[in-house]
């Protein structure tokens, strides 16, 4: 058993919005608007069980009324198209898109305006609505953030740093040899002071002048701060920038009479980030940090190890990060015609066994990220199921959605690395790890095997922790959990009730007693054909996921057979 830093605080639920979480749609969360809607939100997060809310003042530029660097809102006018266009005509293709975009992005400046010409400070009003209901107030601060990358020079949501090219990444230790180099490679670079300063100004301002008692560090949104592969000056050069900002933070704490963690956001691959920079085990060793969110980018982890970050980073608080989507396995809206993506938040089980390979593993604590994005006019997402999340022992026994990452077409080598797609040969094998967690008695284990349409295929088999593989299995045309609500309501086209795999695809479902399951680290082996058989070298089976589901057992599975 490790030592627990004694007088630390443990929440055990962190709830990350983002600076429009509020603003994209009037009155989300009450009727009467903002900044109404703020506290009725707080008010549903605190009933849902979230300990702490991080609020997220800033993307590439300060969404709130900052006194000391440039906000969002400098010279935008209500309804001015003109102030988006730049960054509206690069992402969007069609008339129809551009048009849509406007509308939307219009709704969301104006809305801050509102409440700016009503001398409200939404970021002062989240810590009011926190402390009114017993939730933690903490800050999230975006480190780098790029959603402006279509246009560096032009886009509404670029800071005048990273307009400058002489402030920005060169971006070509990321992509080296390749003639293509996305604009979101050049971020801005920390080696110079003009960057580390300006941000540290912003931090300052809100850890000082803002009634908060924690931040995040989030270096997920994005891995970028030195050229890769940094000096040992260099690392140690952001160490001591981190550990000015560390003084801010215990000095508010002397101030306030109670603690002020700091953390980060990042992503698994330690290695990586000190190669960019960010040395987290010095940072951990030197007592400069409190606590780590770990995570992808923007697809949900299932395989992190959080056993083995234990060991590296000592007795700080690691939490498990619950994000966006799934995976990049998209789901088949039949009323628009398109795949679209998985919204994680919209479904309980997903949840609950996302939760589930973070506590088998051993953490601290839960982050949600993204979470918002099943909220949307008329439906909210499952936030009666957030409650569950604090404590592996009120997950045994749910149902549980378990899946692998994958790489279709969202990967980011700052992700852990995806399981899928995967081409097995006829007559070979594949493992897959996956943390779970033990269940009771009476509990079955279906496990869903997804792969790309053939004309004809061998058998496939599933072996789980050692067993000999199952061969008998049913086809199906739906992910498992049929009935849940995939739509991501904020980026995708309402769809309630979708679960039909993308056309391209079709999938076996295998069914085991959850016994089998160990509390822990678990092995999955696949088996496509007769074990040993190598007649047919060029017959290979695409796998795209593989997902699994614990139920009570005999419970009806909603699948569509062929």
């Amino acid at each position: 058993m490790r030592k627990r830093r004694r007088g630390a605080i443990v929440p055990k639920v962190l709830y990350t919005g983002d600076c429009n979480q509020f603003f994209y749609f009037a009155g989300l969360y009450d009727r009467r608007g903002l900044p109404t809607s703020i506290h009725a939100f707080m008010r549903l997060a605190a009933r849902s069980g979230v300990d702490a809310y991080l609020c997220n003042p800033n993307a590439g530029l300060a969404f709130y009324p900052s006194r000391v660097v440039v906000t969002a809102f400098d010279g935008y006018r209500r309804g001015d198209r003109e102030f988006f266009r730049a960054h509206v005509e690069a992402e969007n293709a069609t008339a129809a898109q551009r048009e849509a975009t406007y509308r939307f992005l219009t709704g969301i400046w104006d809305r801050y305006l509102d409440l700016l010409e009503q001398g409200v400070d939404w970021v002062q009003e989240v810590a009011r609505a926190c402390r009114r209901t017993g939730v933690a107030p903490w800050l999230s601060i975006r480190m780098n953030d790029m959603h402006g990358w279509p246009d560096l020079q032009r886009s509404h949501m670029n800071s005048p740093l990273l307009k400058n090219p002489r402030m920005r990444l060169p971006g070509r230790a990321y992509y080296p040899g390749k003639r293509f180099l996305p604009d979101w490679a050049k971020a801005l670079n920390y080696a110079l002071p003009e960057v580390r300063n300006t941000m540290f100004a912003m931090i300052r301002e809100l850890v000082c002048d803002y009634d908060y008692e924690g931040i995040e560090l989030d270096f997920l949104r994005n891995t970028a701060l030195i050229e890769p592969v940094a000096s040992e000056t260099d690392i140690s050069m952001v160490c001591d920038w981190i550990a000015s900002i560390r003084e801010l933070t215990l000095r508010q704490a002397r101030k306030n009479g109670r603690p002020y963690p700091l953390g980060l956001r990042i992503p698994s691959h330690l290695v990586l980030l000190r190669e960019r920079g960010l040395d987290v085990v010095r940072l951990a060793r030197e007592r400069l940090i409190d606590f780590v969110g770990v995570a992808n980018w923007l697809q949900a982890s299932w395989d992190i190890p959080y056993d083995q970050l234990r060991e590296e980073l000592g007795d700080i608080l690691i939490y498990g990060g619950i994000d966006c989507t799934p995976n990049d396995l998209g789901v088949f809206n039949p009323r628009a015609r398109l795949v679209q993506r998985r919204c994680l938040s919209t479904s309980a089980p997903s949840l609950y066994g996302n939760a589930a390979t973070k506590w088998a593993l051993g953490v601290d604590g839960v982050e949600l990220f993204n979470f918002f994005g099943g909220d949307g006019p008329g439906t909210l997402a499952r936030y009666s199921a957030l409650r569950h999340l604090a404590s592996p022992d009120d997950l045994r026994g749910r149902p549980k959605h378990y899946a692998f990452s994958s790489n279709l077409n969202l990967g980011s080598i700052e992700d852990a690395i995806e399981n899928f797609p995967c081409a097995i040969r006829r007559g070979t094998r594949h493992a897959f790890r996956l943390p779970m967690l033990a269940e009771p008695a009476g509990r079955e284990l279906r496990v869903q095997v997804i792969f790309e349409r053939k004309p004809w295929h061998e058998f496939i088999g599933i072996a789980f922790n050692g067993g000999h593989p199952r061969y008998a299995s049913v086809a199906a045309n739906r992910f498992l959990f049929a009935g849940d609500n995939w739509s991501h309501i904020v980026t995708q086209p309402r769809g309630l009730g979708l679960s039909q795999l993308p056309p391209a695809y079709t999938s076996r479902v295998f069914r085991f007693n959850a016994e089998v399951i160990r509390e822990g680290w678990n092995t999955v082996v696949l088996y496509y054909g007769d074990y040993g058989d190598h007649s047919a070298p060029d017959d290979y089976l695409t796998v795209v996921g593989l997902e699994l589901a614990v139920v009570p057992m005999f419970a009806f599975l909603i699948i569509k057979a062929y």
